[in-house]
Parts: structure tokens; C-alpha cells; sequence
């Protein structure tokens, strides 16, 4: 028998089959084939890629099978998002009988509908969680930035009443939600190389009913100095400033100091201190440094304690200290020169509506 000549023909064979040119593959080629895919890692049943171009209503998808990235970026306003996404689903569900060693999907939406956030929600995630429970390694990066931050939030407040309505699950950059989800998905705030312009101090007076607050920033650094008491009439709109001056600033990379003295404040208060630090932290996670210092009279146990609340929850460095707090008062909340600038920049916030207006609502800040 001439091996020679059989070997030759052996090869001829798997050489024509990878060309497309023999249909029917003998037992003797398929165990071939399959050694061989199991050590070049190559799948010989992968489906094939799949590449849409970006429109103004649609985004860009690119699906590589052999690498097993996905990539979803540009905006989704069409109405019909079932047919517009049903090739990716038809993708997936080939792609799923043999994904990669390791699946990444990457999404950012500079501007997408209700119809597009429910679809990925409801079935987009649901083949991700069945691909999950097959034991499939993968990575989901949603991107976001301060305009598209939203869409993040409703789709975990959606997966947090599936989940759990009692669940409260705070939103935090970098952070994986995969026991919420059902699979590895890690929020991501892009940064951008825009240059922040620069905006006044906000300067707000004390009342007796609520605190003086300072907001200053230096060339590399923002310094913020909330002091008093804090029972507002309305919580929304008294520190709906704050919030927003802070936003200008949350994608520079700059440093944040935060020097809070508190005398009392109430539950709405605390709701905003909450909300105010979810800010530092997801300016931290981002590579701010963030350091709040945290100041309770010296006979005010519960307010000391709250501090450490506060401390115990979030990552960034958070010093929490008595002190007297009449004898840290700054001597600039008493000066000529702070009177000269709430005179000078009250304009500007009027001009802007950033001082709110009768008919702000929560979700604005």
C-alpha cells in the first residue's frame, strides 16, 4: 500500500474541505478537523461576523466571532428596534452554540429611546443571562457619561424590582453587577479630553434654616465647605446648585476636597448627602483624588455617628472628627470679600437657572 500517496491524498482532502471545495467531510477528516480546532482553538461551526453601519437613528454592530467581541456605539432612536436588532439576535443565537474562550460586549449609546433600552433590557439581557448559566466567560461593558448616565440608572432600578422590590442597590461606576444582572456587567464613565471652563464660585448664605455653602476651585483642585444647619423647605431646589456646579467638574481630573460641619440636619438632607458623595465616589473611581472631612461638635454623638455611616459606605478616604464648631467657623463666610462675590455671581446663576425654579423637579438634579 503506498502511505506516501495516502497521506498526500489525506491532506488534498482537509486542504479542499477548508477551501470549501469538498461538501462531505469522511469520518477520517472530521476527527481531523475536530483535533485540530481544539489546538488552534478554532471553533469549524462559528458563526459568521457581523457588521452594521452607523445611520443617525441606528448604531454601529460589530460582532467578531473569532474573537468574540461585540461592539454597539452611536445612537438608537428608531422605532422598530425589534427589526433593526434581529440580526444580532439571530447572530447570538448561532454564536451562542460555540462562543469564544471569552465574550466581550461593549455598548455606549450617545443617545438612545425607550423602545431601545427595553429591548436590550428585556432581550438582549436575557440571551446574555442564558449564556451566562452555560457557563460562557464574558465581560459587558455599558459606557456612559454625564448626558447618557440616565440610561444606567433605569436599567438598574428595572433589574432591581425584578430582582428584589426591596432591594437598594446604590449605582457606582467600575462596580460589577453581576449578581443583579445575571451576568458580569461593569458600568463605565468615558472620559473625555474636553477642557472644563471654568465657572464662578457658587457662594450661598446661611439662614437658620439652612447652611452656608462654598464651592471654590484652584487650578488642580475643586474645595467644597458645607456648614450649618440643614432643614430646607425645599430640599430640591436649595441644593440643586450644588449639584450642578459640582457637574461641571465631574469628568476633569482634578482633586476634591469636601469640609462638611453640620449642626443638625433632616432625613431630606441626608438623602442629598447621599447623593452628593455617589458623586465623589464615581469621580474616585474614575482617578480623582477625593477627600471629604467630616466635622461633629464635640457633644454631638449622633452626628458623629452619621459621619461613620457615611465612611463605612464609600471607598474614597473620609475622615470623620469632633471639633468645635463655632471655633472652626472661616473668617471668609464673615468677610467683605464674600459679600463682594455672592454680589458678583448671583447673576451668573440667575442667568443660567441653576437657583431652580418653582417647578424643578428631583430628577433634575
Amino acid at each position: 500500500m503506498d502511505m506516501t500517496r495516502k497521506k498526500s491524498t489525506f491532506q488534498d482532502r482537509c486542504d479542499d474541505q477548508a477551501k470549501g471545495i469538498v461538501s462531505k467531510i469522511d469520518p477520517e477528516t472530521e476527527k481531523y478537523f475536530e483535533e485540530l480546532a481544539k489546538r488552534l482553538r478554532i471553533e469549524t461551526t462559528k458563526s459568521d461576523d457581523l457588521n452594521v453601519e452607523p445611520s443617525l437613528e441606528t448604531p454601529a454592530i460589530s460582532c467578531n466571532a473569532h474573537d468574540g467581541i461585540v461592539k454597539i456605539f452611536g445612537n438608537s432612536t428608531i422605532a422598530d428596534v425589534d427589526d433593526f436588532y434581529a440580526p444580532l439576535l439571530e447572530w447570538f443565537a448561532n454564536y451562542a452554540k460555540n462562543p469564544a474562550e471569552r465574550t466581550i460586549i461593549e455598548i455606549c449609546f450617545e443617545n438612545a429611546n425607550g423602545e431601545t433600552l427595553g429591548f436590550f433590557y428585556i432581550r438582549f439581557f436575557d440571551i446574555l443571562r442564558k449564556m451566562r448559566n452555560a457557563n460562557c466567560v464574558m465581560d459587558v461593558i455599558w459606557y456612559y457619561d454625564k448626558t447618557t448616565r440616565g440610561y444606567c440608572s433605569l436599567l438598574l432600578a428595572k433589574a432591581q424590582d425584578d430582582d428584589d422590590p426591596g432591594c437598594d442597590v446604590q449605582f457606582r461606576s467600575n462596580f460589577c453587577y453581576e449578581k443583579l444582572f445575571g451576568f458580569p456587567i461593569v458600568f463605565r464613565k468615558i472620559k473625555t479630553d474636553e477642557k472644563v471652563a471654568d465657572v464662578p464660585d457658587l457662594l450661598i448664605e446661611a439662614t437658620a434654616k439652612t447652611p452656608s455653602i462654598h464651592c471654590h476651585k484652584t487650578d488642580n483642585e475643586i474645595e467644597i465647605t458645607i456648614k450649618g444647619v440643614s432643614i430646607p423647605e425645599n430640599s430640591i431646589l436649595f441644593y440643586r446648585p450644588l449639584f450642578e456646579w459640582l457637574r461641571v467638574y465631574e469628568d476633569a481630573e482634578i482633586a476634591v476636597v469636601a469640609n462638611i460641619y453640620f449642626q443638625y440636619y433632616d432625613d431630606a438632607t441626608d438623602r442629598y448627602l447621599m447623593q452628593l458623595f455617589e458623586r465623589f465616589d464615581e469621580m474616585h473611581a474614575n482617578g480623582a483624588n477625593t477627600l471629604v472631612n467630616w466635622f461633629a461638635d464635640e457633644d454631638d454623638d449622633e452626628i458623629f455617628d452619621n459621619g461613620m455611616d457615611f465612611k463605612n459606605f464609600f471607598k474614597f478616604t473620609f475622615n470623620v472628627e469632633y471639633a468645635n464648631i463655632n471655633e472652626t467657623n472661616n473668617d471668609f463666610f464673615n468677610s467683605d470679600e464674600f459679600d463682594a462675590l455672592i454680589a458678583s455671581t448671583k447673576a451668573f446663576w440667575d442667568e443660567c437657572d441653576y437657583m431652580g425654579n418653582p417647578g424643578a423637579k428631583e430628577e433634575d438634579i
